[in-house]
């Protein structure tokens, strides 16, 4: 990861479908507290044998990386484990983030009760485009 942290021409990287696990993911969000010059992440997942294993606790550290880092333009993390938790880490850091216009956390295991989080997102952030296809957000039963 110090590959990230010292590049100044890295602008896009996608990871989709790398066997990235939450360690790893945690690792790339710390880079990114360094990185000045990345303006697009894609860690998404689809199914298949390279299958992307982001939980929660893999984006804990995304808060604090997403507030630090003021280059960040569009954020994908569709397709992971995260659930209600791993949103709320992800909306912490980008209600302190002033960069990060599109977020794509579509199939990420989210419920209706993350729509507190998905309205502080919406009143706190600079988000634009928010693709929260694909997950539960519909009343309870």
């Amino acid at each position: 990861m110090q590959v990230l942290e010292k590049s100044h021409s890295l602008v896009h990287l996608d990871v989709t479908a790398n066997q990235i696990n939450s360690r790893a993911a945690a690792a790339l969000m710390q880079a990114l507290t360094k990185n000045e010059s990345l303006y697009c992440l894609i860690m998404s997942s689809v199914s298949g044998p390279h299958q992307n294993n982001i939980k929660s606790e893999g984006v804990r550290s995304a808060a604090r990386a997403l507030a630090q880092n003021c280059m960040l333009g569009i954020l994908n993390l569709s397709g992971n484990m995260l659930g209600n938790d791993g949103l709320a880490y992800i909306v912490d850091g980008l209600c302190k983030n002033k960069s990060v216009l599109s977020l794509n956390v579509s199939q990420v295991y989210i419920d209706h009760n993350s729509v507190d989080q998905i309205t502080r997102l919406i009143l706190n952030s600079r988000v634009c485009y928010l693709d929260l296809s694909k997950n539960r957000l519909g009343n309870a039963v």
